[in-house]
């Protein structure tokens, strides 16, 4: 958690109870994420992969998706984060919406949920790799069990 803001960066307090000042890193990491192509990476920036599966599907159906877009985990904690996917949304779609950008406090959560709702499925045993398997295997044994969508 941000403990102070300096004109240096903010001060973050870590687990361990040391600190450390983050500043232009923030900017960098968030840039990163939208522009990878300046950082020397051919993968397309999150916007873009946005874009991308929108398109994957019916037209008809692409304003009901695109407003149900609701970005979690780690990095959509970034402060902006949401507002900057619209904006750089709204450079390339030919109509006005909204981005949810759930609470914090939703959003510390909302990976389990998701998890607990992949874990309800009557498919979901399929999908199982038990300790026994992995450690005969190794790492292998997810992509032989094709579990990478």
């Amino acid at each position: 958690a941000v403990v102070s803001t300096q004109s240096t960066g903010n001060i973050f307090v870590l687990p361990d109870q040391s600190t450390i000042s983050v500043g232009n890193e923030m900017r960098c990491a968030t840039e990163f994420l939208f522009s990878p192509h300046f950082f020397g990476t051919k993968s397309p920036g999150c916007h873009e992969m946005v874009y991308n599966s929108l398109h994957k599907v019916d037209p008809e159906g692409h304003k009901e998706i695109i407003e149900n877009v609701l970005p979690i985990g780690g990095t959509t904690r970034i402060p902006g984060f949401a507002k900057r996917l619209q904006l750089e949304l709204l450079g390339v779609l030919d109509y006005e919406f909204t981005v949810v950008d759930p609470a914090v406090s939703e959003k510390e959560h909302l990976v389990w949920v998701g998890g607990s709702i992949v874990a309800e499925l009557s498919t979901f045993e399929q999908m199982w790799i038990f300790r026994a398997e992995f450690e005969e295997e190794g790492p292998e044994r997810i992509t032989k069990k094709k579990l990478l969508f």
